[in-house]
């Protein structure tokens, strides 16, 4: 869609997007490890979770929402290793 960029378009596919996206599956990883058993698929926390409060440890202390942001530099590293501009740009909507 856009043209290519001989050497430097070739390293953003092979470098840069499965980078981003290898630190993007880390920092999810982190951030399920950090919540450990407070760790819940229902929008009300476990009564474990309520009595520990809020974790502000860990990679909680550097983001707010790691899961989120870890999904959101999958979704863009996956974007740049495929150079699909549309998944980019779907990218950038949920960011």
């Amino acid at each position: 869609l856009f043209g290519g960029i001989p050497f430097i378009g070739d390293t953003l596919l092979v470098v840069l997007g499965p980078s981003l996206f290898l630190v993007g599956a880390g920092v999810i990883v982190l951030g399920l490890n950090e919540l450990g058993s407070s760790l819940s698929p229902w929008p009300v926390p476990a009564e474990k979770a309520i009595d520990q409060g809020l974790i502000t440890s860990g990679i909680f202390s550097k983001i707010r929402h790691p899961i989120y942001s870890g999904l959101i530099c999958c979704l863009a590293g996956l974007s740049i290793t495929t150079a699909s501009v549309y998944r980019l740009l779907f990218t950038i909507a949920l960011y």
